[in-house]
């Protein structure tokens, strides 16, 4: 997750940037905010922040920090989004992972490609980097990365029904009513 102070000064949300520069006088970051609601707007009034602005920025806060702590999945579409040439499957994954830490923690990272798509070393490179790769034979069939990816998702939200975020990395419009 992004560091407090960053996330204050840069969030969408008017209330947060509003009172963003007294939130770091106050000393605030993520514990702040992780105990009882009650508590951490009572702190923040008694800091001089207005009681509905405390309400807000709290649950804006929290909401934040449960989202990071949602089980996250990355589905990768090797075949159609493929490693750019010039870079290392390495330096790809990691900041994938960097990207997405805000949005919950990571569970599963899956990268679907067909049999003898990518070189070994980007092969090895992902491995490494905790990318399960997935091989889909064609054998002719067309879409099998596709339809393999989305069983996968729909066993993942099965098994996270309390709440889960889903990340596709996909050129393919084919995706588009299962995330409707």
């Amino acid at each position: 997750m992004h560091p407090f102070e960053e996330w204050a000064k840069t969030i969408a949300h008017p209330c947060v940037q509003k009172w963003s520069e007294l939130l770091v006088e106050l000393g605030a970051s993520w514990q702040s905010f992780d105990r009882d609601q009650k508590d951490v707007v009572n702190d923040l009034v008694k800091g001089g922040i207005p009681l509905l602005a405390a309400r807000d920025i709290t649950a804006t806060a929290s909401e934040t920090i449960a989202r990071s702590r949602a089980p996250l999945a990355i589905f990768w579409d090797l075949e159609n989004m493929p490693i750019p040439t010039a870079t290392t499957g390495r330096l790809v994954a990691s900041r994938l992972k960097d990207i997405l830490s805000q949005h919950g923690n990571l569970i599963q990272f899956r990268g679907s490609i067909g049999s003898g798509q990518i070189p070994e070393q980007k092969r090895s490179d992902l491995h490494l980097s905790g990318c399960h790769l997935v091989d889909c034979p064609h054998n002719g069939r067309q879409e099998v990365a596709d339809k393999m990816i989305t069983v996968d998702a729909m066993q993942f939200a099965c098994e996270h029904q309390d709440g889960a975020t889903l990340c596709f990395i996909t050129s393919d419009n084919g995706y588009a009513y299962l995330l409707a």
